[in-house]
């Protein structure tokens, strides 16, 4: 008797599951059909994978959805870290779908990675210190000279092999830096100005005793760019803070400034930049560190 229940609960799961997939099937035919036609009639405002973003990464952001790499000289809480830290970042930042002149979704996945470059007995060493992995959904639309964007995020961070081994590490470490936020930020355009702030809510912060996660963050920001003489490349000034409760609401600040150069017809754009930091360290496990640097490097925003 128990058997025959539960074949029959089996079955009619496989027929609901069957139920709901080709309801979902069939939903996004039709969803993509109506954006297609839609499309047609508003002379490309609407549809699928625009060309056009509307809420542009933030540059100055160290964990916004963007390709970078820096070489840095680091001092970690009063002490200057031997050979050079190294942040990298690779980055990718869409819209997907647009549904007029104003409102566009956005997906961005972006994989933020750190290494300790030093040389030690007549080697030279890179080590691979710490990942984190980010995926966000946002809902972004503009008027007139303001921009807003609604975001989603997950976060997760992961200690390097290297570090793992040459710290001799090889028991779980509380993590923090595994959460999901939501935020609201507000951008300004006029002139050569960008201005912009918002706040986050971490809305999944604690997993088990010794992970839990203060949910309030803050942002505010400014970047100024100028076309030069030649219009495909560009000035640039920027400064950005992230406000955490998690790290008692001390700043992290990045000042940077360089060169942009512009992709003509396009919206990308390959930035040489020279950086500051000071404030918590803003990649994985390290964020309880206070932290600053001074160093080199380039950002892509593809």
């Amino acid at each position: 008797m128990i058997e025959k229940l539960y074949f029959h609960t089996l079955k009619a799961k496989r027929s609901l599951n069957r139920l709901v997939f080709g309801f979902f099937l069939c939903a996004i035919m039709v969803f993509f059909q109506m954006s297609v036609q839609a499309q047609e009639k508003s002379k490309g405002y609407v549809g699928f994978f625009p060309k056009t973003t509307f809420f542009r990464p933030l540059l100055f952001d160290p964990i916004e959805a963007q390709s970078y790499g820096y070489f840095t000289r680091k001092r970690t809480e009063g002490h200057s870290d031997r050979g050079l830290y190294a942040p990298f970042a690779v980055g990718l930042n869409k819209p997907i779908y647009q549904w007029s002149e104003t409102q566009q979704l956005n997906m961005d996945v972006s994989v933020f990675t750190q290494f300790d470059m030093f040389g030690d007995n007549g080697k030279f060493h890179r080590y691979m210190r710490n990942a984190d992995y980010k995926i966000s959904l946002s809902y972004a639309w503009q008027q007139n000279n303001w921009q807003f964007r609604f975001r989603g995020f997950h976060i997760s961070s992961h200690l390097g092999d290297d570090y793992l081994l040459q710290n001799g590490l090889g028991v779980y470490k509380n993590n923090p830096v595994n959460y999901e936020q939501l935020d609201l930020i507000a951008a300004y355009k006029k002139n050569h100005w960008r201005y912009y702030g918002g706040i986050g809510y971490g809305i999944r912060p604690s997993f088990r005793e010794g992970d839990e996660r203060r949910r309030l963050a803050f942002q505010l920001g400014a970047m100024y760019e100028k076309s030069l003489k030649n219009k495909n490349q560009s000035f640039i000034l920027g400064i950005d803070n992230r406000i955490l409760a998690q790290n008692n609401f001390y700043p992290g600040t990045k000042i940077g400034a360089g060169l942009g150069f512009h992709l003509p017809n396009y919206e990308k754009t390959f930035y040489l930049l020279l950086e500051v930091y000071n404030g918590h360290t803003p990649y994985g496990k390290f964020e309880a560190q206070r932290c600053k640097w001074i160093g080199l490097g380039f950002s892509f925003q593809p």
